[in-house]
């Protein structure tokens, strides 16, 4: 271990991506080139795992040689925020009106319910508070869905958002 450190330190200037170290007693260590944007770190791992997955396999006599390989791939996250100030305005604009529109619509039936009494009348007439939830929810989902549904597909039509995906 210290001959490989030793080395690492030594010679770190003229090592691209690194190197692993595994020793007798089945001790693995590896070093990796950490700029930004470097894989070498995945490289590392994914060589040290395929290592030592080999020698748990010979030893454990269920294979000799070269066993099954564990590939690693790495790609960079998308960013997820937008750039510059017009397009999260504009975002904020529109998605925050969209999102708005159906819960809108649901108050407006409760309101308009209000407005003719239908309440007391169903009250009056023995329905329960559970059963006039159930119909309130009878009658709104499809609402919801319908205005959902558009506004999915408008948003996914345009192509002016960024990352729009990555929206829980």
């Amino acid at each position: 271990m210290n001959a490989f450190n030793t080395a690492i330190e030594a010679t770190y200037p003229y090592i691209d991506t690194g190197g692993v170290s595994v020793l007798s007693d089945n001790t693995t260590t590896f070093a990796w080139e950490a700029s930004p944007g470097n894989i070498a770190g995945n490289v590392m791992l994914n060589l040290a795992s395929n290592t030592m997955f080999n020698i748990a396999l010979n030893e454990s006599r269920r294979a000799v040689g070269y066993g099954p390989k564990i590939n690693g791939e790495i790609q960079p996250m998308p960013s997820v925020t937008p750039r510059g100030i017009g397009p999260a305005i504009k975002w904020i604009a529109f998605f925050g009106s969209s999102m708005a529109a159906w819960p809108a619509m649901a108050a407006l039936y409760v309101t308009k319910e209000r407005a003719s009494h239908v309440q007391a009348m169903q009250l009056s007439n023995g329905i329960t508070p559970a059963g006039m939830w159930i119909g309130h929810l009878l009658y709104e989902i499809p609402i919801i869905l319908t205005i959902s549904g558009a506004i999915t597909g408008v948003f996914a039509s345009t192509g002016q958002f960024f990352n729009l995906g990555l929206v829980p």
